[in-house]
């Protein structure tokens, strides 16, 4: 049994079934992805699993989004195989619906689902959760547990035994009683039970259709995709948010403690000049100015001068970068 007598509570142990569900797209690929999942469940663990197995993310190709997934696996705690009824295709708001009603059973209905099964049988998915929802159509008798037990039951609650001679009443085939009377009203024998059907069984689900909106888990790929480009977004924000306080706390660190390595590596970073001797006569000429500021386009002056003297030299493509440059300066 899926639930103990009396508790109306869900615990780890007492799901109704699990389904292990895997990316179909990374399975054709070569690569399993999959996630065990505890039914009934909801839309954010849903979303969780889907998210863990890489829907929503790109495809190895880089050409597309992973989107759909396969169901490979079923584990039925109930014990009434009706994990049998359910394919690799099987939609994920069906089976919460279902293990919802299932979980949600006291045991006397638990009981009554039992007999229904068997009574009525099942020719799709569909008809267990109709079945859930129609157990009040049934009447379970407790502590029956085979044809002699109801037979008994029967003559003793519902026959007038009173003129009946005792001789007769003490030999009566209860067994025999019982297996007739069960038979007429189709009765059917469970563990310690036995369940007959009272009234006629309504129509209230036919599709997925039916399903009422809080129950419903499958979520669209697409939105998957995005919340994925989303946090994605963010965490580089977060990081780059990271390495900048890093950086900064750096600078600090080197503007207080070496100015002029500090500023030297400045420069030498913003315009990419590695020799030491330049540096030096930049940094001079930098710490003697008064109006100068750092990175200021006074450098460029200054560095243009060195590159006259040869202090500073340059690939070939540097050198027609600057030819170029004292063109248009010229013009």
């Amino acid at each position: 049994m899926f639930r103990r007598e009396g508790e109306n509570i869900m615990t780890a142990e007492h799901y109704p079934f699990s389904v292990c569900i895997q990316n179909l797209g990374a399975y054709n690929e070569g690569t399993l992805r999959f996630k065990r999942i505890d039914f009934p469940t909801n839309v954010k663990k849903i979303e969780a699993a889907l998210r863990e197995i890489g829907i929503g993310e790109p495809s190895e190709d880089g050409t597309n989004y992973y989107e759909e997934i396969m169901i490979t696996n079923y584990d039925d705690y109930t014990g009434l195989g009706i994990c049998r009824e359910y394919g690799e295709w099987a939609s994920l708001s069906e089976l919460n619906y279902l293990a919802t009603l299932l979980n949600n059973m006291k045991n006397n209905e638990r009981v009554a689902f039992e007999g229904a099964l068997e009574i009525e049988g099942t020719n799709n998915p569909a008809d267990y959760i109709n079945l859930a929802l129609n157990v009040d159509k049934f009447t379970v008798f407790s502590e029956i547990e085979d044809a002699y037990d109801y037979g008994e039951y029967y003559v003793e609650n519902e026959l007038d035994m009173d003129s009946v001679p005792s001789i007769v009443r003490n030999n009566i085939d209860y067994e025999a009683v019982g297996e007739t009377i069960s038979s007429n009203e189709n009765g059917v024998f469970t563990d310690e039970n036995y369940v007959i059907k009272t009234q006629s069984i309504d129509c209230l689900y036919e599709s997925r259709e039916d399903i009422p909106e809080k129950y419903i888990v499958n979520l669209n790929p697409q939105e998957i995709y995005d919340n994925f480009l989303k946090d994605k977004n963010e965490k580089e924000i977060e990081q780059m948010s990271e390495s900048y306080e890093n950086i900064k706390k750096n600078i600090e660190y080197f503007a207080t403690n070496n100015y002029e390595a500090f500023v030297k590596a400045i420069i030498s970073y913003e315009k990419g000049i590695d020799n030491e001797n330049a540096l030096n006569v930049i940094y001079k000429e930098y710490i003697e100015s008064d109006s100068m500021l750092l990175l200021n386009d006074e450098f460029d002056s200054i560095i243009h001068n060195l590159e006259r003297q040869g202090l500073i030299k340059y690939d070939k493509y540097r050198v027609n970068e600057l030819l170029e440059q004292e063109i248009l300066e010229r013009d």
